[in-house]
């Protein structure tokens, strides 16, 4: 099961230290898929960057959408890829830092709404507007 980890970077990955404990996989680069793979954006190459003692997979927030992940018990395959040259390719090709768009004609990184709403909450857009008020008066004046 996946849940968001919004502390980390959009190429991260945070696993359960159960697996962490028998697998030793910090530094490596794993290829993450969400069920209906139905666009190429379901395929993502994350780096695991620790362990935590929660019995789920950490995602960031920033390709939840691309993964069409909903955080209502989704469920998700990690393929452990430990070869260098496939180890090359999830840093390379399917490193979704790098890739910003697909042949679906979607954004691989995009904010998510609770992204957006935290920055609405956080920068009140009123609040903004009061005070760049005298700005536009001058500007319109």
């Amino acid at each position: 099961m996946i849940i968001p980890a919004p502390f980390l970077k959009p190429n991260e990955f945070i696993i359960p230290y159960s697996i962490e404990k028998e697998l030793c996989l910090k530094g490596k680069w794993i290829i993450l898929n969400l069920m209906p793979s139905l666009t190429p954006e379901n395929f993502v190459g994350l780096k695991v960057v620790g362990h935590w003692l929660h019995y789920c997979f950490g995602i960031p927030l920033e390709i939840a959408q691309q993964m069409n992940a909903d955080f209502d018990g989704d469920e998700c395959n990690a393929y452990v890829v430990l070869n260098p040259q496939s180890q090359a390719e999830c840093e390379t090709i399917l490193n979704s830092e790098n890739n910003l768009s697909s042949f679906t004609m979607e954004l691989k990184l995009a904010p998510c709404h609770d992204m957006l709403v935290t920055y609405y909450l956080k920068y009140n857009i009123n609040l903004f507007f009061l005070l760049k008020i005298h700005l536009y008066i001058k500007l319109f004046v």
